[in-house]
């Protein structure tokens, strides 16, 4: 059985201390919410050093849900969608 990735798109980080930034903006533009790097770099608070992991749940301002789970040796940030109405 073969397992199939989704189709994120790949976007490169605008500056190397903006990984998390950039991927938060991939999984974001997967979610259909395409967001420049500069307002979630401003969001999740980038400086010179980087991101910390857990201003990823800086999201909820937008409307998202995160959800974090550590595993030695990498921690694990799952985004969820807002609720969409209806």
């Amino acid at each position: 059985m073969s397992a199939s990735l989704p189709d994120v798109p790949l976007v490169e980080q605008e500056m190397k201390s903006s990984c998390v930034a950039a991927s938060a903006r991939m999984v974001l533009a997967f979610l259909d919410d395409p967001r420049a790097e500069e307002d979630l770099r401003a969001l999740l608070g980038t400086e010179d050093g980087g991101t910390r992991i857990g201003h990823l749940a800086r999201l909820a301002a937008w409307g998202y849900e995160v959800n974090f789970y550590a595993g030695a040796p990498l921690v694990c940030a799952v985004v969820l969608p807002p609720a969409r109405g209806g």
